[in-house]
């Protein structure tokens, strides 16, 4: 009506029955009768687009499933596991089982084998499922789980934060609410990686001891071999599991695939090609890439 009462036909008339004044007084008072319901409206229009959002990505996405959410000590068993953002056709997929006897999983292997990509899939799964969405997985039960995740953490020269420091924060935040009482899914890479081999194996083994007695289950990677003694302690009930190449002519000729047990294989030689670099030296010895 604001609109209409600029048209030429009507703009006279508008001015002698004071119609601008009329409908702003009208509109205040609309707005003063409804504004209490303004939060509802828009809580109904969020759940709207989320509903729409979560139907839409089942739509696209025939291949996955809708998980089946269970009231139990904190739990997340899936068969064939996979990143949702990578493509079905190249996806790889894994089995997870973090329950009562298996409270965490210690991933070991080299750089560019998986280890970060199938921890994201573990915790992009389980915030769509809990959002009520279908995962990636031939099955998966899970309970419900706050996830805590400490991945792709960097420095910050604004906040005059080092990786390291935002890594402890992250992992004293994930602490703070595990012991707050809620259940926690926990997804560690490449724990205090900005230390050294020592420091790092009695911090790691202090976090990971103080998760699992709040009853927090997840997984933790790590290049650090010292730190799978972590796993030894059967009261822990830790997995050790590993993600690398079984070409052995080419170690970065990754299959993507979690294997069981402790990664023994180095790439070191594959690195220092993809450098062009053609001798190693090692103290007095030189040799070959």
């Amino acid at each position: 009506m604001l609109d209409q009462r600029e048209k030429p036909q009507f703009y006279l008339l508008s001015l002698l029955l004071a119609v601008g004044t009329q409908l702003i007084l009208a509109m205040d008072s609309w707005r003063a009768a409804c504004q209490n319901n303004f939060p509802g409206w828009v809580d109904a229009w969020a759940e709207f687009e989320a509903l729409q959002a979560i139907a839409s990505y089942a739509f696209e996405q025939p291949g996955c499933i809708f998980p089946e959410l269970v009231e139990c000590a904190p739990m997340f068993e899936a068969e064939q596991l996979g990143h949702p953002l990578i493509e079905a056709s190249r996806c790889v997929c894994n089995d997870v089982a973090f329950n009562d006897q298996s409270r965490f999983y210690l991933v070991t292997g080299s750089n560019m084998s998986g280890k970060s990509t199938f921890l994201r899939a573990i915790g992009l799964n389980t915030v769509i499922a809990l959002a009520g969405g279908p995962v990636r997985a031939s099955s998966a039960r899970l309970s419900h789980l706050s996830i805590c995740a400490s991945l792709a953490i960097t420095d910050s020269l604004l906040e005059g934060r080092s990786k390291f420091l935002a890594e402890v924060e992250r992992l004293g935040a994930m602490i703070a609410s595990n012991q707050s009482g809620k259940p926690i899914l926990f997804l560690i890479d490449e724990i205090f990686s900005g230390t050294n081999s020592q420091d790092r194996k009695i911090a790691a083994e202090s976090v990971i001891h103080t998760l699992l007695n709040g009853g927090a289950v997840g997984a933790i990677s790590t290049h650090d071999l010292a730190l799978t003694e972590m796993a030894d302690d059967p009261a822990k009930a830790g997995v050790l599991v590993h993600m690398e190449s079984n070409n052995p002519d080419d170690p970065l000729d990754f299959d993507y695939l979690v294997k069981p047990g402790v990664s023994m294989r180095s790439n070191a030689m594959a690195i220092v090609r993809m450098l062009g670099i053609s001798t190693i030296r090692t103290g007095s010895t030189v040799m070959k890439a």
